[in-house]
């Protein structure tokens, strides 16, 4: 008995990866209080704090602070779920 296998079309391919990519992406700065340890979760904080300002400043032309008072209704919390998602 043999088993061979067919390749992927290209299409089949690229769909793949992006959703692969799209998925770890997604998942990879992980959100705060969702990740068990805690620490976890900040992990990134130090980062997102330097990156949300200078992208909103360099590329959307918006003057933003980095204070997030936990609920994610911010511009700041806005700008980051988009940068990062």
């Amino acid at each position: 008995m043999t088993n061979k296998s067919k390749a992927w079309p290209l299409a089949g391919r690229i769909a793949y990866r992006f959703l692969f990519a799209y998925l770890i992406l997604f998942f990879f700065p992980f959100p705060r209080g969702l990740v068990n340890p805690y620490w976890l979760g900040g992990m990134f904080e130090p980062l997102w704090t330097k990156f949300v300002p200078w992208f909103s400043r360099t590329f959307l032309h918006l003057q933003v602070t980095p204070i997030s008072n936990g609920s994610g209704d911010t511009t700041y919390d806005y700008l980051k779920s988009y940068v990062c998602c």
